[in-house]
């Protein structure tokens, strides 16, 4: 059976791509056990048939493809140093636009975000964001940026839409960006689209090993428990729960990675 340390990955329902991706390389490294292919590529796949809608691990299995033992530490710790730099490098493209205070709006829970947002603290006059049901990762990020001093607003996902009309932009990550859409947190779509109404900014922010072609991407919305929307009989009830959804890059205004930046209205 396989394990050694990737269950703890597997079961994880709350984390994004870019915290699952560094502990999975941080897994690579410390645990012999993976230098062989064999192990690696089991893993990789138990992952990528978990969290389909990320592409952080196609983008690590076919980094990892014929490396063999003795070269693999330094691939591994590239793909770490590479990683580590990323935010910022992001950070740097969205301060050429974010110069002043501003009221910002963000959903469900970013490592990349979060990092963004808490260095900027200082120019956040106000956070608007939701508690991201059914696993409410909204609300434990809520309570994250609170104790660093931001005045934060948490709302339930359905009023957020609303108070986007309060925010002067929209900054949420990705967890897959291809050049026609990108996949993110069901509820992202609402606000890109509450914000193109109302003229509040909406920025995308994402590494570079999200980044994947439509034409090798595939993206089918999964269903997780019913029980998490409606407990019990549902007789003639059809319960849709998917986590994820794709958004148009066309409905955000810029989206940035660490090696480039375009924007996504047409």
């Amino acid at each position: 059976m396989l394990n050694f340390g990737l269950s703890g990955i597997l079961s994880n329902r709350v984390s994004g791509a870019s915290t699952l991706y560094r502990r999975t390389l941080s897994l690579f490294i410390d645990n012999p056990s993976f230098r062989a292919p064999s192990r690696r590529n089991q893993a990789l796949r138990r992952l990528r048939e978990t969290f389909p809608e990320m592409a952080v691990f196609p983008f690590l299995q076919k980094e990892l493809e014929g490396v063999d033992a003795d070269t693999l530490a330094v691939v591994l710790n590239r793909l770490r140093d590479e990683t580590d730099a990323e935010p910022t490098e992001i950070g740097r493209r969205l301060d050429r636009i974010w110069k002043r205070k501003r009221r910002v709006v963000t959903f469900s829970q970013s490592s990349l975000v979060m990092r963004l947002l808490l260095e900027r603290r200082n120019r956040i006059d106000q956070l608007l964001i939701s508690t991201a049901a059914p696993n409410n990762e909204g609300a434990v990020a809520a309570a994250r940026y609170a104790s660093a001093g931001i005045d934060v607003c948490l709302s339930t996902d359905a009023a957020l839409p609303g108070l986007v009309r309060r925010g002067d932009y929209i900054l949420v990550g990705a967890d897959c960006v291809t050049e026609r859409f990108f996949v993110n947190k069901c509820g992202t779509l609402p606000l890109l689209l509450t914000g193109r109404a109302v003229g509040a900014v909406s920025l995308v922010v994402f590494e570079r090993f999200k980044r994947v072609t439509a034409h090798d991407y595939a993206f089918v919305p999964r269903q997780h428990p019913t029980a998490e929307v409606l407990p019990g009989p549902k007789r003639r009830i059809n319960v849709f729960n998917a986590y994820f959804e794709t958004v148009p890059t066309t409905h955000a205004d810029w989206l940035f990675s660490g090696d480039g930046a375009f924007r996504g209205r047409k």
